[in-house]
């Protein structure tokens, strides 16, 4: 799992790993990415995601929503039944 949380409390998502890998869990299991806007839209755009769980504004949640999807159909990702789910999920989201 990976998280990044909002630039503006960067350590919110120090302080989560740290509880975590304490109680633990392996930081190969869970990892921080710190950064802004323009890492969160890389982030979506990774190959092989499962899942993406988002907390903001509409309008970010959108954009997450687009580029996750389009990524997704990029890659192919239509094929693989999770990510065909996701990707039906995702647009759902972006026509709200």
């Amino acid at each position: 799992m990976l998280l990044k949380p909002s630039e503006v409390t960067p350590l919110s998502g120090a302080h989560v790993a740290r509880l975590l890998h304490a109680a633990g869990v392996p930081k190969d299991v869970f990892q921080v990415c710190q950064g802004g806007p323009a890492t969160g839209a890389t982030l979506v755009q990774l190959q092989g995601l499962g899942a993406i769980a988002f907390t903001g504004s509409r309008a970010t949640g959108r954009r997450v929503a687009y580029d996750a999807a389009a990524a997704a159909f990029a890659n192919g990702g239509d094929h693989h039944p999770t990510q065909g789910h996701m990707i039906r999920q995702l647009i759902v989201l972006i026509a709200a």
